[in-house]
């Protein structure tokens, strides 16, 4: 059985911007007491995970994950928080304005132009700018946005591709389709009937 669609009183992980936190800042310094509950979780899942005499053994590692993405989340907002008070150059500036535009936006906005207008560059300086920063280009984060969306909605729903598709700003089935297998070389059915 599939998980229900995440609501309000439960926020997933992206939408407390752990991705875009963690692609700028991937190597962080933990406090000891932080260190020792994340291996605490690790250990547990790894128990867990390894206990397979149990009917809800799946459900039960999906939701430690989810428990210790949580405390992740929670140690880069964070730090996260700390950051923004020191000044930061132009370009990185640029950058973290890019990932949380992108967080808010990837699925109705699949366009370089939009992220650029918004942030009042023009697509050449903006795309270069993410490139130099990031080492990947605005396209391949919005697809690596969507592809990652598009595999945790065939993993936890029930939802059709139709859905998928509209949910993710896809003009068409077909055209999230074409999208899904060119990244990942198998159509969308195909990946959801392999988990």
């Amino acid at each position: 059985q599939r998980l229900p669609r995440s609501h309000p009183e439960h926020p997933s992980p992206v939408d407390i911007n752990i991705l875009n936190i963690t692609f700028l800042h991937p190597v962080i310094q933990l406090r000891k007491d932080r260190a020792t509950r994340l291996l605490e979780y690790y250990d547990f899942i790894e128990k867990r995970n390894n206990d397979t005499g149990n009917a809800y053994h799946e459900e039960i590692s999906k939701t430690l994950l989810y428990a210790l993405m949580l405390e992740i989340s929670d140690i880069y907002r964070n730090i996260s928080g700390d950051r923004s008070e020191v000044t930061k150059p132009r370009q990185e500036q640029l950058t973290d304005d890019f990932f949380r535009l992108l967080t808010a936006h990837y699925r109705s906005e699949h366009n370089v132009a939009f992220y650029a207008g918004r942030l009042n560059r023009t697509p050449k300086y903006f795309s270069e700018a993410i490139r130099r920063i990031s080492g990947r280009s605005v396209s391949d984060w919005i697809a690596t946005m969507l592809l990652s969306d598009s595999k945790l909605l065939l993993q936890t729903t029930d939802m059709t591709i139709l859905e998928i598709s509209e949910e993710l700003g896809f003009s068409s089935p077909s055209v999230f389709v074409q999208f899904f297998r060119h990244h990942t070389g198998t159509t969308p059915l195909q990946y959801r009937k392999q988990l």
